[in-house]
């Protein structure tokens, strides 16, 4: 993690590999980053420069696309076609 007004690394935190989409919900103080591997990471906010892992949630290798919409508190994941793994987008309900 990086102190976006300084520039310095505040945290650094174990995520799954691929990482692409990074939300942050203001509503719960968590992070979610969707990841290729076939991961949703959440990440719990303990205070402004402390983070930590809470859970990992597994979708499907390659999803690694999404939307968060706070306003439905759902998380939406883009699930790609890869073999016989069909494509689809899931959603993720925030509770």
């Amino acid at each position: 993690m990086l102190n976006t007004d300084s520039g310095n690394v505040i945290a650094k935190i174990d995520i799954s590999g691929d990482p692409d989409e990074i939300f942050y919900d203001s509503k719960y103080h968590r992070i979610y980053t969707l990841c290729g591997a076939g991961k949703i990471n959440i990440l719990d906010q303990i205070d402004p420069n402390t983070y930590a892992v809470s859970t990992k949630i597994d979708t499907k290798d390659g999803a690694r696309t999404g939307l968060f919409v706070p306003e439905r508190q759902a998380l939406f994941v883009a699930i790609p076609h890869r073999g016989s793994q069909d494509a689809e987008i899931r959603e993720y309900k925030i509770e």
